[in-house]
């Protein structure tokens, strides 16, 4: 307020109090006590997105012991009580993030896989993001749970705890495999994973991940208000491609 005259922040502050107002039946005078607050921009923006809802799995595999051969491949997870260490150990780091992230995180309980029907089952689990630690287990039960309906993240221990059998084989096994005949393999991208989407013992660089894929779940699909009518800056076609590619309703 300057010589008696309104700024255009604090007059779209009180018409926009006064049109909300006015549907609630709220009396003017209620907003002449209302504080204007001025732009801080330190202060950490609202959220207002839906949770990102995270379906943690724990896929291993206990080897049974066979005499005179090879029988168990390498790893820190040896047996169920190992195991359900690790599902504690899975549970409460993931809880940790949560409670320390900047957006909201629903983190569902850990499932356990070991063979492709429990696998197939988890697969279709209601969930935005599936985060599997690999300890163990077969190739085809790792690419059992993943789908290209939603996003996928793949971590590993090396120093963080039990040491995975996948933080050795995941290059080799899944994100690359070689033939038959030992021809040349190249990255295949299962399920539209690559090297990206693999995180070895660092939840910082989960973290992120998940934040971006926070930031995709509440762009795709969502509604948007365009002043004055929606354009695009060297592209007229940018509004059409906007509600086909983003599935986004844009409201003029």
């Amino acid at each position: 307020m300057c010589c008696g005259h309104i700024n255009r922040r604090e007059f779209i502050g009180l018409t926009t109090a006064g049109v909300a107002g006015a549907s609630l039946g709220f009396t003017p005078s209620l907003f002449a006590q209302a504080k204007i607050e001025e732009w801080n921009p330190d202060k950490p923006m609202i959220t207002t997105g839906k949770k990102l809802k995270v379906q943690p799995v724990l896929l291993y595999r206990i080897s049974k012991k066979r005499e005179k051969t090879s029988w168990r491949p390498w790893g820190g997870l040896h047996n169920e009580e190992d195991v359900s260490k690790e599902i504690n150990r899975i549970s409460e780091e993931l809880n940790s993030l949560s409670n320390n992230s900047d957006f909201p995180l629903e983190i569902l309980p850990v499932v356990k896989v070991q063979s492709l029907g429990e696998a197939s089952k988890v697969r279709d689990s209601d969930c935005d993001v599936m985060i599997i630690y690999a300890a163990s287990g077969g190739g085809n039960v790792l690419e059992a749970c993943v789908s290209e309906n939603r996003h996928n993240i793949i971590f590993l221990r090396h120093r963080s705890g039990p040491v995975y059998l996948w933080y050795e084989i995941i290059h080799c096994r899944f994100l690359r495999k070689g033939g038959s005949g030992f021809e040349l393999d190249s990255y295949r991208n299962p399920a539209g994973i690559n090297i990206h989407d693999v995180v070895v013992d660092n939840y910082q660089e989960l973290l992120w991940r998940l934040r971006a894929l926070y930031g995709v779940k509440n762009f795709i699909g969502s509604n948007i208000v365009a002043l004055g009518g929606a354009g695009g800056w060297g592209c007229p076609q940018a509004p059409e491609l906007t509600r086909e590619k983003y599935k986004i309703e844009i409201k003029d």
